[in-house]
């Protein structure tokens, strides 16, 4: 049995401290996730929905041409597309066609949305009129209403005309720009960030 500790032996080893090497030691584990990557840089509310816009309308007319053209096999048979970014068809209960066929005939609504946001009043306004569509002097409509055979045309103008556009141009430029940063000011609402007219960003 070991006899018990004198004082000044307790004395002697409370002086006493191993030489550690604290290389050695286990790193505390960090708490939480730190990225190594950048913060992401502001992007301004103009150009990021025009590239939206311009990338969705072109699958939308590669889409358009499968649908109402039968362009295309596999992947892009014609019933595989009952809608898309820039148009849907005027039914749920679109016409049958066969596989790689075409469904020129079938009616759709064609627009144009500014990046994710709403669409843009941007046509002509008609109204039925016996069998004819008469223009609403005036009056404009987010919707154009035409047959398939006439969509990828009428969508590849579409976007002509985006692919020019500019944010202060007076026409569908401006009229794009206003929808986007009203969707942007919106979705920033509770956020900090207030958006800098100069570099069109919020900062």
């Amino acid at each position: 049995m070991s006899q018990p500790l004198t004082k000044a032996e307790e004395i002697e080893m409370a002086d006493f401290t191993f030489d550690v090497d604290d290389t050695i030691l286990v790193k505390p584990e960090k708490k939480g996730r730190e990225s190594t990557n950048p913060p992401p840089q502001p992007k301004p509310v103009f150009e990021t929905a025009k590239a939206i816009s311009i990338e969705r309308l072109k699958k939308s007319i590669e889409e358009a041409g499968a649908r109402f053209l039968g362009e295309g096999e596999g992947a892009y048979a014609p019933e595989d597309y009952e809608s898309s970014y820039a148009w849907r068809l005027e039914t749920k209960k679109p016409i049958q066609t066969p596989k790689g066929g075409a469904g020129e005939d079938e009616k759709v609504y064609v627009y144009l949305k500014a990046g994710t946001s709403g669409k843009l009043k941007m046509f002509p306004k008609y109204k039925a009129v016996k069998n004819e569509r008469v223009r609403v002097e005036g009056e404009m409509a987010d919707e154009l209403f035409i047959y398939g055979k006439d969509v990828k045309a009428t969508l590849q103008a579409i976007l002509k005309q985006v692919e020019v556009m500019e944010k202060d141009d007076g026409g569908l430029g401006s009229m794009f720009y206003d929808r986007a940063l009203q969707m942007a000011i919106a979705n920033h609402k509770k956020g900090k960030k207030k958006h800098n007219p100069e570099t069109d960003c919020f900062e």
